[in-house]
């Protein structure tokens, strides 16, 4: 019996304030755990597949962008430097067999951006221009790939797509969830849904566009509840210049049916760097607020609650900068990080999962985390297994490009 579990990480460490540079590390592929693991990921262009303590490769070229493992881990969909796609058919890990897609010659000098797999004969895309910030100056567009045919087709125009949503898909996945973040003080946001089998696309929601600080927009991410229905946080377009303060407008949490039925169905005080994310049943929410307690000293709160906002309760607090949201592993256990990795437990306690501080963020699947540590001037590569007694195991060290892709496939016995 196979049993797959996915994970995409794709860490920028700049951002995380790491200064020193690793000089010549040498890779090492430090696995001692069951064969039953097997990992595939990206590294300094050249894709690669770890299977039963060995390294094997895949493409050696030097110019793999991007990679993402199709929901049966047996397609990969690759993007290169010069942003042509092709999907890879790995098979029984024992080779592999690669299909260009007719994409390159439409982009027109924009780069492939969100990449997504809807079952394993269809990829969907969006474009932001060239040689900018993925997020910078998305095209708010959507192409669909058929991959048996290998041709791409262009199904909304520049600026009629938008983002897509964090889990993207309905659960029956006939609906695609698309945001337009609007220009913060020129022209409001839009959330929609799209069917792609029928063409037909739905607003749902105006938004004020909300200030980042940054040349980022900001994207609200709506979350599944079933089929018909999605959650979705909209904040203050203020929200980041005042969130420290008590009185402040508090973040609106929105319900949305494919309908077009909107209720604001409750309020909260919540950070912009910590907004709530839903459990998977839909009745209960994690996220940030500042401590206004000891503001002083630019601390977070962990607050778990109901979806409404209600029955608020502090689980664990922490400095800025160390301090961020993960996922909901289940319906009761939460994940985040604060310096190290930790998970809110079915009692709704804190426990520390694994010591030493993480750098980047973490991507978790199922009950396993992957996540990077710094060490002797290079990056480490670690993957955990999340029943809170597990130690850690380290996948490869001497890691020097703090951008790479990951994926970790476990074959059940």
């Amino acid at each position: 019996m196979l049993r797959l579990i996915f994970v995409f990480l794709l860490l920028i460490i700049s951002a995380c304030g790491t200064t020193s540079t690793p000089t010549n590390p040498s890779q090492t592929a430090i696995v001692t755990s069951s064969e039953n693991v097997h990992i595939l990921w990206a590294h300094e262009g050249n894709l690669n597949i770890f299977d039963d303590q060995h390294i094997k490769s895949l493409i050696s070229s030097g110019d793999v962008s991007r990679a993402l493992l199709s929901p049966s881990g047996m397609q990969i969909a690759i993007v290169r430097v010069d942003q042509a796609l092709s999907v890879m058919n790995i098979g029984t890990l024992e080779g592999a067999d690669e299909q260009e897609i007719n994409v390159g010659q439409s982009l027109n000098e924009r780069e492939i951006n969100q990449l997504i797999w809807e079952g394993e004969n269809t990829l969907f895309f969006n474009t932001s221009l060239a040689g900018q910030d993925l997020n910078a100056a998305p095209q708010n567009d959507l192409y669909r790939v058929d991959v048996t045919s290998g041709e791409a087709e262009l199904l909304l125009s520049a600026g009629a797509g938008g983002n897509f949503a964090l889990n993207t898909f309905s659960d029956d996945q006939s609906v695609l969830a698309i945001i337009q973040p609007g220009v913060y003080g020129e022209s409001d946001g839009q959330m929609s849904v799209y069917m792609p089998d029928s063409g037909e696309k739905r607003d749902l929601l105006t938004f004020p566009a909300v200030a980042t600080g940054t040349h980022l927009p900001f994207y609200p991410m709506p979350q599944w509840v079933d089929a018909n229905t999605f959650l979705v946080v909209i904040p203050d377009p203020d929200q980041l210049y005042h969130e420290a303060e008590a009185d402040f407008a508090p973040v609106s949490l929105w319900r949305l049916t494919l309908e077009g039925e909107a209720t604001l169905i409750g309020t909260i005080r919540a950070s912009l760097f910590g907004l709530p994310l839903g459990s998977p049943d839909g009745s209960k929410i994690a996220y940030l607020r500042r401590d206004l307690v000891q503001q002083g000293a630019n601390r977070y709160e962990l607050v778990i609650a109901d979806t409404s906002g209600g029955n608020p309760r502090v689980v664990d607090s922490g400095d800025v900068g160390v301090f961020s949201l993960l996922q909901w592993l289940d319906d009761t256990r939460f994940a985040y990080v604060n310096e190290g990795l930790r998970l809110v437990t079915e009692n709704g306690d804190p426990v520390a999962l694994a010591s030493g501080s993480v750098v980047g963020t973490p991507q978790l699947s199922g009950d396993y985390a992957t996540y990077l540590t710094y060490v002797n001037q290079a990056f480490v590569l670690n993957l955990l297994f999340l029943d809170g007694e597990s130690a850690p195991i380290e996948i490869i060290n001497g890691l020097s490009d703090p951008t790479f892709d990951l994926f970790v496939l476990e074959q059940a016995p």
